[in-house]
């Protein structure tokens, strides 16, 4: 029924905060001094501060055209009570919540509303969105399909007769999550469940509404707001206060023999002879279950092994109440348990408990029946928590991998130790150990976990696990974990973005305080990601990726002049990826214990997962490679990075990447090709392994279902490292890596929503050398370069306040000798002169002649670096040689990323071109369009050729060759799959599939218009290539019959509403102050560039551009070829098709 879907939905709000409906709420904060518009925003010819309060106000003589608002300067605000007071005469008015404010002003969001007559005041009302959200007197879910479900809460004309008309009222409005709620002087008067993320803001800005029309006044006062956090101190306590001896609750349903899915109501009517204060106790459900008090929200329980604890300041009145509980069953037997404690304070004044007085009713519709009790809380089937909890734990979608298949050199074992229920326990993708035999486990989009091992009972047995406990706390997304200073660190990847502290403050063994240490900007796949601790330093390390803004430091070792530095015209990738994301990038911080001063360490990373630090104290860090720039010129593969302290690393956004010879920079320690960096470990806590094995860094790849092992090897000026695969599983999407108690690894696997689990890996042939650990050292200075290009470029870091003359003599310098004979020092100089043009401006008169004959020679020499350089500076300067010295080296190059780089150079210049040389270049543009490469390749090249031709004016018809595209497959008919037809026919995959049929199938259903395999494909979608290393075969399935399921960040669409009333879809590939160019979704591929004028609002899209229903038509057999196609990674050789 769609109203007990409503309520249900509306009560289960109230776990966002620990299970009650209401939180511990911070101190009240003032928004407005009462004196000034300080801390305000708006046209001050409109808005004032008179006699205590802010007054909005149009006349006659000052008439208002169109609504204006008065917006609150500073944070935005997520999960806040606010409260004031207002007195509107005449016209209309808002309060503004969460919302969007626009530079010019204008306004997007929800609004309390307000109105000087009959209809509006006490609803809410979403501006320049969805208009009337909820009317007063009502309850309302909107569904993410866009319907709504209407419950009445109270009589809106007795409500309407409780507002002073043209006297001051008083709101109080409440935002938790999807929930917020309006109270009109005292009374609920409208309540929203926002499940629509279409338009769903978690957080945003006040602002107060003056509205356009006949002169009017509004008047605000007693304006505060205090931020909803925890609950209150108690809630851990699992019994209410007042327990009497010999009373227990028990579990109760409807009747003895529950159906799978059935719905119950329970309800419990009570008298209080005095007025309480507060709601106490405990709730647990077989399968979920939601709380209510006279309709207010109280508690929520779906894991029946773990009781959610009742602590909710909520004032009942002397007389009649009802306690609800509105329950549903899955699988077989379904019940209830709870107990509550109703006090004023702490004082008692009732306590309730589950029995068989409580009255049932079937939520289908049915008389009302005493409940059925099927005892207390040993009853069976729920007796012994712990063993129901681990059974509760192997419901999941299928068995994860045997441990006994993966890769793992002699002497070692992985074992599987947890199967992470994911309905329950989401998708695990960070980990770090705890005192008392304690692993802390985050999932990407939800809780943190608790699992506490019992004592092993021998090394190399498999762990047992003793319980899983959430971490009662609002946080979300944990990406990174440390034990530190007696405290949980976590990094929250999540709307709430920051470094946080965890404290048990009470001792009762559980977390029970989040503290903000700092709050980032930025979130998502490329948002923050790890903590760790320092090597005996005191300090906390934080690893960043590059689409979080650097935070405020106190101190930087890194010299805080970077930027792009880059000499050719900038290329954002074509797909739309990091568009407008420019240097520092990526960064790795520290800071003390309580986060008050960050230091920042190094910088230019793209996106590394994870940090650990040697036994020797150094630092170190696996970085991700863009896989859409493969077969480009600036293609960097994925990197074992030392962090040298003060050095930038040079990932840049499109082709400013740099190459990783520079003397700016610092090479790699260890390229280590395609893949999705995560985890990483040093094995100095891996006390269980034998000393080799200690001794080496472990660097988890999720794409590919491994873990490196890296042997370092002492260098100047990083650290070389030798890597070979340490373990390899199919599939095992690896996402952290942790040393346990026992000295043993401890893996998780998850992410993006895929099945999880936690592993370990243990050495299993006897007793190993003791552990000897060399002394730590903090990050070290980076080691003095022998090289004079080194220190060309600090005095550049230095030029922002130089003259004219001064940068005259510093160009005179670089030019008076030749470029160097010996490759590395002519590379060194190469880039300095590129350095002094890109930060000093382009080489002067008196250099030039100069500069142009130390280039011409060397663009002369054989080696590619030098040759590139000198053709680029070259090319900028517009020298007459440029093109034929360009076109030849064209020509001559062996790779295609060598002829590509040369052409890119020759796209800056106008100069030189002649009929021989662009027709040359014109049968290169050609030859080019066949290169293969990553997703955003054919479209990097197809720029470069563009340009080429536009500078060398060559004729459209030399280059009339046009890539073929593929086209929409036509609609099929027959069979179209579900997921639970797909499960019991894609087990049978276990070898002799036909190769050659799966890459047919693979192009007919458009698999390969979005997706690479191998090298081949389109360039929309995600690389499948190591598809089979990460997805379990119910995963791929999900993704490929469910699409919208989970949608990565990296591949969201963005839906445009215009101001005509029409939407738009499509992925932003690049955009300005003037226009947006966007990837439209659909085949074959469009693009659409809008103005910025014409956009009236914009929004994540929450339906992917995969198109559904991909397997319509398909046999049993095809459907096997095609899911073993992609597992393999187009591989024929693979065993699947042996």
């Amino acid at each position: 029924m769609r109203h007990l879907a409503l309520v249900l939905a509306l009560l289960a709000c109230a776990a966002l905060l620990g299970g009650a409906a209401v939180g511990q709420r911070a101190d009240w904060q003032p928004l407005f001094d009462g004196k000034s518009l300080d801390g305000w925003s708006g046209d001050r010819t409109y808005w004032s501060a008179e006699g205590g309060c802010i007054v909005g106000r149009s006349t006659d003589a000052h008439p208002l055209a169109s609504t204006i608002y008065l917006a609150r300067e500073g944070r935005d605000w997520s999960d806040f009570e606010l409260e004031l007071e207002f007195e509107l005469v005449g016209g209309n008015s808002g309060v503004q919540l969460r919302s969007a404010i626009a530079p010019d002003g204008a306004v997007r969001g929800l609004q309390a509303d307000l109105e000087d007559g009959p209809s509006w005041t006490g609803c809410l009302y979403d501006q320049d969105g969805r208009g009337v959200l909820v009317r007063r007197g009502e309850q309302v879910r909107a569904r993410a399909d866009g319907t709504r479900d209407v419950l009445a809460i109270g009589d809106s004309a007795r409500l309407l007769s409780n507002v002073r008309v043209r006297a001051w009222n008083r709101y109080r409005i409440v935002a938790q999550g999807p929930l917020v709620e309006i109270y009109l002087n005292g009374e609920r008067s409208a309540s929203l469940l926002d499940e629509d993320a279409r338009h769903y803001r978690a957080a945003g800005r006040f602002a107060l509404q003056l509205h356009q029309g006949p002169p009017m006044q509004v008047r605000f006062r007693d304006i505060r707001v205090r931020e909803l956090g925890p609950s209150e101190p108690g809630a851990q306590e699992l019994r209410p206060r007042n327990v009497p001896d010999g009373q227990a609750a028990h579990w109760i349903w409807a009747h003895a023999e529950s159906r799978d899915g059935e719905g119950v109501v329970l309800r419990k009517r009570f008298t209080l002879a005095q007025p309480t204060t507060w709601i106490r106790g405990r709730i647990r459900a077989d399968n979920s279950a939601v709380v209510s008090i006279d309709g207010a929200l109280v508690a929520r329980n779906d894991a029946w092994w773990e009781p959610t604890p009742i602590e909710v300041q909520h004032s009942l009145a002397a007389g009649p109440h009802e306690l609800v509980i509105e329950a549903t069953n899955e699988g077989s037997v379904g019940a209830v348990l709870g107990e509550w404690s109703l006090d004023d304070d702490a004082q008692p004044r009732l306590r309730l408990w589950t029995d068989a007085t409580w009255e049932a009713t079937l939520a289908e519709g049915s008389r009302a029946r005493p409940a059925h009790d099927f005892g207390d809380e040993r009853a069976q089937p729920w007796a012994g928590a712990e063993a129901g909890m681990k059974a509760a734990a192997n419901k999941v979608d299928e068995p994860l991998p045997d441990p006994s298949r993966f890769a793992l050199p002699d002497g070692f074992q992985a074992q599987l130790v947890y199967t992470v229920p994911r309905a329950q326990q989401g998708s695990w993708v960070s980990l770090c150990r705890a005192p008392g035999n304690k692993l802390y486990a985050g999932d990407q989009y939800g809780a943190i976990w608790c699992v506490t091992l019992e004592p092993q009972r021998h090394p190399t047995a498999v762990p047992r696990v003793a319980k899983v406990e959430r971490v009662n706390l609002p946080l979300t997304g944990a990406q990174g974990l440390v034990w530190a200073h007696d405290s949980l660190y976590v990094v929250a990847n999540s709307s709430k973005a920051g470094l946080y502290r965890c404290r048990d403050t009470n001792g009762d063994g559980a977390l029970d305080d989040a503290k903000l240490l700092r709050a980032f900007e930025g979130d998502g796949e490329h948002g923050p990601h790890a903590v760790i601790a320092g090597p005996g330093d005191g300090k906390l390390y934080v690893m960043i990726g590059n689409h979080t803004k650097l935070t405020d430091v106190a101190r930087s070792r890194v010299p805080k002049t970077w930027g792009e530095d880059q000499l050719l015209k900038h290329r954002d990738d074509p797909n739309g990826h990091a568009v407008g994301i420019l240097a520092p990038c990526g960064w790795v911080a520290s800071c003390d214990p309580d986060g008050k001063e960050f230091e920042l360490i190094a910088c230019g990373f793209r996106n590394a997962y994870d940090l650990a630090f040697d036994a020797r104290g150094e630092l170190f860090t696996y970085d991700s490679d863009m896989e859409w720039d493969m077969g480009l010129p600036w293609y960097r593969p994925t990197r074992l990075l030392h962090i040298v302290s003060g050095a930038d690393y040079g990932s840049r956004n499109g082709n400013a990447v740099w190459p990783a010879w520079v003397p700016d920079s610092l090479p790699a320690t260890l390229d280590l090709g395609p893949g999705s960096p995560t985890g990483v470990l040093h094995g100095r806590e891996l006390t269980q392994f034998p000393k080799e094995w200690r001794e080496r860094l472990y660097a988890a790849d999720w794409s590919y279902g491994r873990v490196w092992a890296v042997d370092l090897t002492p260098a100047e000026p990083v650290y070389r490292g030798e890597g070979r695969v340490f373990v390899k599983g199919r599939p095992l999407p690896v996402t952290d890596l942790e040393a346990g108690d026992d000295g043993s690894l401890y893996m998780t696997s998850g992410g993006r929503d895929t099945p999880a689990g936690l592993w370990r890996i243990v050495w299993t042939k006897g007793a190993v050398e003791a552990v000897t650990t060399a002394r730590p050292s903090s990050a070290r200075a980076p080691a003095p370069r022998p090289r004079a290009a080194k220190l060309e470029i600090d005095e550049l870091h230095a030029s922002a306040a130089w003259d004219a003359a001064k940068r005259g003599t510093f160009w005179s310098k670089l030019v008076a000798a030749p470029i160097p004979a010996e490759l590395e020092l002519a590379r060194d100089r190469l880039r300095v002169l590129q350095l002094a043009w890109v930060r000093l401006g382009p080489v002067p008169d008196a250099s030039r002649d100069a500069l142009m004959s130390n280039l011409l020679t060397a663009v002369a020499r054989p080696e590619y670096d030098v040759n590139r350089q000198a053709l680029e500076l070259l090319c900028v300067a517009r020298h007459p040689q440029a093109v034929d010295f360009g076109v030849v080296l064209v020509e001559r190059a062996p790779t295609q990323e060598e002829q590509i780089a040369y052409a890119q150079a020759l796209a800056e210049t106008d100069v030189g071109w002649n009929t021989e040389t662009r027709a040359r270049m014109a049968r290169w543009i050609r030859k080019s369009r066949s290169y293969t490469g990553g997703n955003s390749f054919a479209k990097f090249v197809r720029g470069i050729g563009d340009d080429v031709a536009k500078v060398a004016a060559i004729p459209a018809d030399e280059l009339r060759d046009e890539p073929t595209t593929i086209a929409a497959a036509a609609p099929r008919t027959g069979k179209d799959w579900t997921l639970e037809e797909l499960e019991p026919l894609l087990a049978g995959i276990v070898g002799g599939r036909n190769h050659a049929r799966g890459r047919e199938l693979y192009t007919q259903t458009t698999c390969a218009a979005c997706h690479s395999i191998a090298g081949s494909g389109g360039s929309t979608g995600p690389d499948l290539t190591g598809a089979g290393g990460r997805y379990t075969l119910r995963a791929l399935a999900e993704n490929v019959v469910q699409p919208s399921r989970v949608i990565s960040d990296l591949y969201r669409d963005t839906v445009f509403t215009l101001e005509n009333d029409t939407s738009v879809t499509g992925r932003v590939l690049s955009e300005d102050a003037n226009r947006v160019r966007l990837l439209l979704t659909g085949l074959p591929e469009r693009e659409q560039e809008l103005d910025t004028s014409s956009i009236a609002s914009r929004r994540p899209a929450t339906v992917s551009r995969m198109p559904e229903s991909l397997l319509k038509g398909l046999s049993a057999d095809d459907v096997r070829d095609l899911f073993a196609f992609v597992l393999a990674g187009g591989d024929a050789g693979d065993p699947l098709f042996q």
